[in-house]
């Protein structure tokens, strides 16, 4: 998941946008996030994020136990995720930035900031709200009482939730909402 989000975004920035914009950013994290659950989920039930398996845990009755190994193996993917992206767009990243020179320019790719403007309680407030309407769709989507429509087609509801988000919530901060996301390819950058 985050090879292909993280991807995106490296795209975007190291290309000035002439390959991508937002909108593209958006499409693909919905994208990534719906392929992520599709091959994890036969294994894990598609826990890609500590955010969502923690409110498993404590809504849903799933074992403390097993979200700890979840949460490990989600930071290591994420990580994973995001040194094949650094990988991949080595040569660009330097000749963006210059060799070995590493600057918030291109940190960005590896990581969400907010807007110069938001303060902290507004960062929070603003991350607290799409991860609490991606938990809030996750359980719907996934919900044994929903009817089996919704069960048939709940990779196309993932990928219109995520999409939604982005487009309605992501701005200010960047819709991190995910550690594996964010915090494990913050520590690789």
């Amino acid at each position: 998941m985050v090879l292909f989000l993280q991807g995106v975004v490296a795209q975007v920035v190291l290309a000035d946008g002439s390959h991508g914009t937002y909108w593209s950013i958006s499409m693909i994290t919905g994208t990534a996030a719906t392929l992520g659950v599709l091959i994890a989920g036969p294994v894990s039930g598609g826990h890609l994020n500590p955010s969502v398996t923690l409110a498993f845990v404590v809504f849903r009755g799933f074992s403390v136990r097993k979200a700890l190994t979840y949460v490990v193996a989600q930071l290591l993917g994420g990580f994973t995720g995001a040194a094949l992206v650094y990988a991949n767009y080595r040569s660009a990243i330097d000749s963006y930035e210059g060799f070995n020179v590493r600057t918030h320019k291109t940190a960005v790719i590896f990581s969400t900031y907010p807007q110069p403007f938001l303060t902290k309680t507004g960062q929070f407030f603003s991350e607290l709200l799409a991860t609490t309407m991606l938990v809030l769709g996750i359980f719907a989507i996934f919900n044994p009482r929903s009817p089996k429509t919704i069960h048939d087609m709940a990779p196309l509801w993932l990928f219109i939730l995520i999409l939604s988000i982005g487009a309605a919530l992501g701005w200010e901060t960047g819709y991190a909402m995910n550690m594996a996301r964010d915090f494990a390819p913050r520590c690789l950058a």
